[in-house]
C-alpha cells in the first residue's frame, strides 16, 4: 500500500483484520527508511497473522503532524530494537 498526501494513518484501517483496526492501532513489526531516487520513504511492515505481511510506504513529511509523530516514534523504536547487540536481534 502506498500512502498519498491526502491519506491519514489515523483514518485508514485494514478491513481484512478482525475488528477492522486502524493502522495506528496495530504494532508494526518494523518501520524503516528506504532511499528511492534520492527520496526517503518510510517502509512500515505489519504482520497481522502468520500468513500475511503488509507493507505500507509513505514519504516523510506528507502526512498530518500526528501521522508524522507516530511514524517517527515507530521508526526510532525499530532502529533501537534492530540495532541491539543482544542475542536474538539481527
Amino acid at each position: 500500500m502506498v500512502l498519498e498526501p491526502q491519506d491519514s494513518l489515523h483514518a485508514l484501517y485494514l478491513p481484512m483484520i478482525p475488528g477492522n483496526p486502524k493502522l495506528i492501532e496495530m504494532w508494526p513489526e518494523y518501520v524503516g527508511k528506504l532511499t528511492v531516487e534520492d527520496h526517503e520513504v518510510y517502509r512500515i511492515m505489519l504482520m497481522p497473522d502468520n500468513e500475511r505481511m503488509i507493507f505500507i510506504f509513505s514519504v516523510p513529511g506528507q502526512g498530518t503532524s500526528e501521522d508524522e509523530e507516530w511514524l517517527a516514534e515507530q521508526y526510532a523504536w525499530s532502529e533501537v530494537t534492530n540495532s541491539s547487540k543482544e542475542p536474538g536481534f539481527h
